[in-house]
């Protein structure tokens, strides 16, 4: 049995790009040049777009349009090409690097500029915004954790998480090896998941028990309600349910003899983990610190999120109402907040460790997901 298949001609190609100008008219180029790759950008992995329609835009401008048609104009200003002389050309040999025909100069100019821009962004716009984790840790907080032989307790709940997986765990592996492999304990849950995420998970762990790192798996079925992606009736219950996923992550911290002296808390984020280690960072003398969770182009969990006079918060850049918190959101500083549970979260383990804090319906442990009653409790015991 034999396979083959057509490669079109150019008589072919030519006929499809009549049909597409006919089709799409005077902005054919522009529709080619943004419509296919926009869309591209839209479906690929989450990790690249974070599912963004206006970040796919943006990227197609800058990745695909732009330099394009900056080729196309350096191109023409080269070979002469254009104006009068590109008029003799056949229909039928004009490409996507054809500049429009009129004002051709100030086309160029334009397109010329644009290359620039991108120029500027491939080496600026796009760099890294991450800094070395070996930068971070020689801050004096986490030297002084070094000193002290600190422990870190990293506990997470996933549910049908397959697409960000392989990337939360490459992140999870550079972070404990910042940390120090002996000075982590990791405790994971997963439950109900529809997709990969729990065989995935396992893999995950068998990578873990290989390089040493304590660690704990708890893998559960039958747990969600119906629907699947909703299972609570409403807030409360919502609350109720999360606590339980989130009390069986952080089982393990009493059931482990080691005093860990700081709780990380993540989930279903895409994340570097030289964020963690920044949080890390932020949290000394503080009773928690919390990341920027975002959304596409917006804030997450807004409902939560309070300024340091208790304050809503705005979904867009920079999010916040007073002028010293947007100049620090500008800065990528960090600022004070009354509340906030937004993607990673880091606290200090001993107001979790004392039994006086203890509440909740699962074995003991702390309602974690009662955000303000957590808070209330911490002031109370310590202030």
């Amino acid at each position: 049995m034999s396979s083959s298949f057509w490669v079109p001609n150019a008589s072919a190609i030519r006929r499809w790009w009549i049909y597409s100008r006919l089709l799409l008219g005077s902005y054919h180029e522009y529709a080619i040049l943004i419509l296919p790759p926009a869309l591209y950008f839209r479906l690929s992995h989450p990790i690249f777009t974070h599912n963004s329609a206006t970040l796919s835009l943006y990227l197609t401008v800058v990745l695909v349009l732009l330099p394009v048609k900056t080729a196309g104009a350096l191109w023409s200003l080269v070979t002469g090409s254009g104006g009068n002389h590109g008029r003799h050309r056949s229909r039928y040999s004009q490409t996507l690097l054809a500049t429009p025909s009129k004002k051709e100069a100030s086309w160029r100019t334009v397109w010329i500029i644009s290359g620039l821009f991108v120029i500027w962004t491939y080496t600026y716009g796009i760099g890294s915004p991450f800094p070395e984790a070996s930068e971070l840790l020689r801050n004096s907080v986490l030297l002084e954790h070094k000193k002290s032989n600190a422990s870190y307790f990293i506990a997470a709940s996933f549910w049908n998480n397959e697409p960000i997986l392989d990337h939360w765990t490459h992140e999870m592996e550079l972070l404990i090896e910042a940390l120090g492999r002996n000075n982590v304990y990791l405790s994971l849950t997963e439950n109900d998941s529809e997709d990969n995420t729990a065989s995935m998970l396992l893999h995950f762990g068998r990578v873990l028990t290989k390089k040493g790192i304590p660690h704990s798996l708890n893998i559960t079925r039958e747990l969600r309600g119906y629907p699947s992606n909703m299972p609570w009736h409403d807030i409360p219950h919502r609350m109720s349910y999360m606590a339980n996923l989130r009390n069986g992550a952080l089982q393990p911290l009493y059931e482990n003899p080691t005093p860990f002296q700081t709780l990380v808390l993540l989930n279903d984020v895409v994340y570097h983990h030289t964020d963690v280690l920044k949080l890390i960072i932020a949290s000394k003398s503080k009773t928690m610190a919390c990341s920027i969770d975002m959304d596409g182009a917006t804030l997450y969990d807004q409902w939560v999120l309070r300024d340091s006079c208790g304050r809503s918060t705005s979904g867009f850049w920079p999010f916040f109402l007073d002028a010293e918190d947007r100049d620090a959101v500008r800065r990528g500083g960090v600022l004070n907040v009354g509340t906030c549970w937004n993607g990673i979260v880091v606290l200090d383990a001993d107001p979790f460790l004392n039994a006086s804090l203890r509440r909740g319906e699962w074995n003991g442990g702390t309602h974690l997901a009662r955000l303000m009653d957590a808070l209330e409790d911490v002031y109370r015991l310590f202030f």
